[in-house]
């Protein structure tokens, strides 16, 4: 979990928003997530699984303004949805520079989904930790495990 925070709260210091808190964890079990804007990250290596940030609309045209210098957003149009493909960009390729880091060989892949929930052939459990921010507060849901010890790096 620690790489996937940690990069989303360099992202979120990039874009000039400093603070991000937590809130209680807790676990639920699933087939699908839903949410206005859902940023997910599809991890493969000696780490497997998913993250998930869960974005309340209201949030997620905040921080897409901040990333827009502060243009104002209406709704979740295509720029919208361009500026949440970059800011899960930055968030994968952070935390895959965390990951390795640590010694995990893992790679990060990125998508977005908007007004759409993200369904699972069966039930998942997630770890949940909501973050609130100076702009509101979303969830994020882990699913990941650690896997193939061969791909660990030898960290000298």
């Amino acid at each position: 979990m620690n790489p996937f925070l940690a990069a989303l709260h360099q992202t979120l210091q990039s874009m000039g928003h400093t603070s991000a808190r937590k809130g209680c964890l807790s676990l639920v079990k699933s087939d699908k997530i839903n949410g206005d804007a859902l940023v997910y990250l599809r991890v493969d290596g000696a780490i497997k699984g998913l993250v998930v940030l869960q974005l309340p609309e209201i949030v997620a045209k905040k921080l897409i303004s901040i990333f827009l210098f502060g243009l104002p957003v209406f709704e979740l149009d295509e720029m919208a949805k361009n500026c949440l493909r970059e800011f899960s960009l930055r968030i994968s390729e952070l935390a895959r520079g965390q990951l390795v880091k640590k010694g995990y060989l893992a790679n990060v892949f990125s998508q977005i989904s908007v007004q759409k929930p993200i369904e699972f052939s069966k039930d998942r459990q997630f770890l949940v930790v909501p973050l609130e921010t100076d702009h509101g507060e979303f969830k994020v849901y882990f699913n990941v495990i650690k896997t193939d010890p061969s791909k660990i790096a030898q960290v000298n």
